[in-house]
């Protein structure tokens, strides 16, 4: 009996998934932080982004699955601090917006730190959606630990 007529009970089954967006989205976070031969391995494993050893080995699919569900539709896997690794606590699917706008590369000039730090009666979310940003990296402006 092959692995993929194997029944859950075998100790031989397969997730039965490796054709999903979510077990490629596994396989692309692994071989980012993991292979030095992957094309952006430099920005991730190379600069020291992991991933959780839960979400690694036998059954790190399973448990990675567990932890973050299918991905819906039109997301993709983001970690939220972006220092960090990936792992249950640090990650989300995002759109593509909210990805764009939790980057490294988001840099904001003194003119829009200033428009930020004099805006008290707007919301940190009507801000960060003024300049493409974050909530978060509005907040670390606001609290004086960006520029």
């Amino acid at each position: 009996m092959s692995a993929a007529s194997a029944g859950p009970s075998s100790p031989t089954f397969k997730h039965g998934r490796a054709r999903t967006p979510t077990y490629r989205s596994w396989i692309n976070m692994k071989a980012r932080c993991l292979n030095p031969n992957n094309h952006a391995y430099a920005g991730y494993g190379g600069r020291g982004i992991s991933v959780c050893s839960e979400w690694l080995g036998e059954g790190g699919f399973i448990r990675f699955l567990a932890d973050m569900g299918e991905m819906p539709t039109g997301r993709s896997l983001d970690r939220i601090d972006n220092g960090r690794g990936y792992s249950p606590g640090n990650c989300r699917w995002a759109t593509p917006v909210e990805q764009q706008r939790n980057t490294r590369a988001t840099k904001l000039t003194q003119a829009d730190v200033d428009w930020i730090r004099s805006s008290p009666g707007l919301s940190r979310q009507a801000m960060a959606d003024h300049l493409g940003i974050s909530r978060r990296y509005v907040g670390r402006v606001l609290d004086g630990s960006r520029r």
